[in-house]
């Protein structure tokens, strides 16, 4: 009958949909597992800038109290 074709047509449509929301689930999982990893690297990227800069700044307050003792010494 035409209802059964009907019905024949909409459940091999939701079957299709189906199939595409599980390609979608799956990209969905893989695309947020490289988000984690992504975050994880800025977050490292982040605290070797830091500790970069920090260094930087040990090292300039060194040299300036470097500085200062040797126009000290020459007094």
């Amino acid at each position: 009958s035409q209802e059964a074709g009907v019905v024949a047509v909409l459940q091999a449509t939701i079957d299709t949909l189906q199939g595409q929301l599980e390609v979608k689930d799956r990209q969905i999982e893989k695309l947020t597992e490289a988000l984690a990893a992504a975050q994880q690297t800025a977050a490292a990227a982040q605290a070797l800038h830091a500790g970069t800069i920090q260094q930087q700044l040990i090292t300039e307050e060194t040299g300036a109290e470097i500085g200062r003792a040797s126009c000290r010494e020459r007094v």
